[in-house]
């Protein structure tokens, strides 16, 4: 379904066309960015995975979604999980013998 992804992207962009706010869960959600994606052999289950390794949290609270592109992906979590995969990244971790970088997601302009 790449012509839905392409939709995702374009209401991440403003909120005045007609789509969701660019933040849906409120306050309690971060969007972060993964140096990982399509290409890496990734999915949604591999995203959770290495995001509940690198914050040392259960599967199911690694994330709420992830949105995959071809060389990463961005995926929405609690700002606990961002802090901790973030702080595990700036450490070293490493997922398939290649640094992983996770950062919060800059907004588009």
């Amino acid at each position: 379904a790449p012509a839905k992804k392409k939709k995702k992207k374009k209401k991440k962009r403003s909120d005045d066309e007609g789509g969701r706010p660019a933040v849906d869960h409120g306050e309690d959600s971060t969007r972060i960015f993964i140096n990982r994606g399509q290409t890496d052999g990734y999915d949604e289950r591999r995203i959770r995975g290495l995001l509940a390794d690198a914050a040392d949290v259960d599967e199911e609270d690694a994330m709420r979604r992830a949105v995959l592109r071809r060389t990463h992906a961005f995926a929405e979590v609690t700002p606990d999980v961002a802090e901790r995969a973030i702080a595990a990244c700036e450490s070293g971790f490493e997922a398939d013998d290649k640094p992983v970088i996770i950062e919060v997601a800059r907004t588009r302009g």
